[in-house]
């Protein structure tokens, strides 16, 4: 279960509906309460069976490249799920990225909390360089 495919590119909706969804969500709960300080997203990664080490330090760098305010919305949304009795699975939705800043919307309905996510566009190195006059 690759997090990503390249050095630029975001996670995989596949992915986090794997790790947050309702397969994992009770082993991510369980690690969650024994936890002694403060939450940050990434942190329960580890405890789903099939991610590699590798593949964790890689989520948790993409998680620290977040803004402060969708890093924020973020951690309280997964908080929250984890936290609640039962915990409840989060479905994510990662829509097509956008040419602006990162945007994140949280919804609950039913018990179910949906996270919807639009990435900011990421351009390679060959596509910033000028172009020659010719």
């Amino acid at each position: 279960m690759a997090m990503k495919k390249q050095p630029g590119q975001h996670p995989r909706e596949e992915d986090l509906n794997r790790i947050y969804g309702s397969r994992n969500v009770h082993r991510l709960a369980q690690a969650h309460k024994r936890l002694k300080r403060r939450f940050r997203p990434g942190d329960h990664i580890e405890h789903v069976h099939g991610i590699k080490d590798e593949e964790v330090s890689l989520w948790r760098a993409h998680m620290r490249a977040l803004p402060d305010l969708p890093r924020t919305l973020l951690r309280e949304a997964i908080d929250h799920a984890l936290r609640a009795t039962p915990p409840s699975p989060i479905h994510w939705v990662v829509k097509n990225p956008s040419r602006g800043h990162w945007s994140i919307a949280v919804t609950e309905r039913r018990g179910r909390l949906t996270i919807e996510i639009v990435p900011p566009v990421t351009t390679s190195p060959l596509s910033r360089r000028k172009r020659r006059a010719t």
